[in-house]
Formats: structure tokens, C-alpha cells, sequence
């Protein structure tokens, strides 16, 4: 009797091992099942809103700013119909050097300078762009090219004329 009872025993912890394992699998495969759905629909492209004005989509650009959402700044621009508009590429070169993507943005800057599309009053942001991306003969070009921009204009100050000549001898001393 005693080693019937073993056996009873030892088959219903069997049983339960082997009900709780096809439990626990498919609580497994379940899961990965919602985790992929979750994936599949945050994958899916959802139509970027258009905007009428620019305005707008700067307004909303600056929300995701305070959000730290860069991407979704990024994705929002790059998705406007009007997105090779120069104020778009300007918008879009500021998004993503807020995401740390300094060479990207410094690319849109060069598209834009030899395009002849890049307004004066930013040439000392892409200066900075490639500064910050360790192109220094692009930063050194691009000084020199703000400054003959601040003194033919007279948008700046001589302070500051005076610190794009400080950056052009750092970037030449290196």
C-alpha cells in the first residue's frame, strides 16, 4: 500500500508540475503576445497633424521642448508638407541639436549656406553647430562669414564681433 501511494503521490505532484508549466507558458506566450501588439501599434505611423501656419507648428515644436520630447519635435516638423521651407529646416536644424544631434543639425545649416538659403542672422548658430560637432574648419568658415555679416549689417554690437574673433583664433590656435 505504501508504494501505491508513492506513486499516487509522486504522479500527482507530476500532474501539477506539468499543469502548472502549461500554465505558466501561456501565461508567458500571452504576454508576449500584448507585448508585441504594443510594439506593432506604437509602430504604425499615425498621420502627422498640418498645419495652416508656422506659427503653430512652432508653438506645438516648443510644447515638446518642455517636454524633452525632441523626437516627436523632429517627427512633427520633418511631417509638414511645407518641411523644405527654410524657416522649416531652420526650425528642424534647432530640434535636433536640442536632441544632442549635432551633426545633423549642422548638415541642415551646410544645405541651407550653400543653397544660399541660410539667413545671415544664423550663421554664427551653425558656426556653433560645427564647432559643437568638431568640425573646426566649417566653425572657423563660418565665424568669419558672421562677422563680415555683423559689420555689413550692423545687427550686432562690436562685443560681439569681438567674441567671433575670439572663437576663430581658439578654433586656429587648435
Amino acid at each position: 500500500m505504501d508504494k501505491k501511494r508513492l506513486v499516487t503521490i509522486a504522479a500527482v505532484v507530476v500532474g501539477i508540475i506539468v499543469l502548472g508549466g502549461a500554465v505558466l507558458t501561456f501565461m508567458v506566450w500571452r504576454s508576449a503576445q500584448e507585448v508585441t501588439q504594443t510594439e506593432q501599434a506604437s509602430k504604425s505611423s499615425k498621420p502627422v497633424v498640418q498645419y495652416e501656419g508656422k506659427q503653430q507648428v512652432v508653438d506645438d515644436v516648443n510644447q515638446k521642448y518642455g517636454e524633452k520630447d525632441y523626437d516627436g519635435a523632429i517627427k512633427l516638423i520633418e511631417g509638414q508638407k511645407n518641411a523644405s521651407d527654410p524657416a522649416m529646416q531652420l526650425l528642424l536644424a534647432g530640434a535636433y541639436a536640442n536632441s544632442g544631434n549635432v551633426a545633423k543639425a549642422l548638415e541642415i545649416y551646410k544645405k541651407l549656406d550653400a543653397d544660399g538659403k541660410l539667413p545671415g542672422s544664423e550663421l554664427a548658430n551653425m558656426a556653433d553647430m560645427a564647432e559643437r560637432a568638431g568640425d573646426k574648419t566649417a566653425a572657423i568658415a563660418a565665424y568669419k562669414k558672421a562677422k563680415e555679416y555683423a559689420i555689413s549689417s550692423k545687427t550686432e554690437t562690436q562685443d560681439q564681433i569681438a567674441v567671433y574673433d575670439y572663437k576663430i583664433a581658439q578654433l586656429e590656435k587648435q
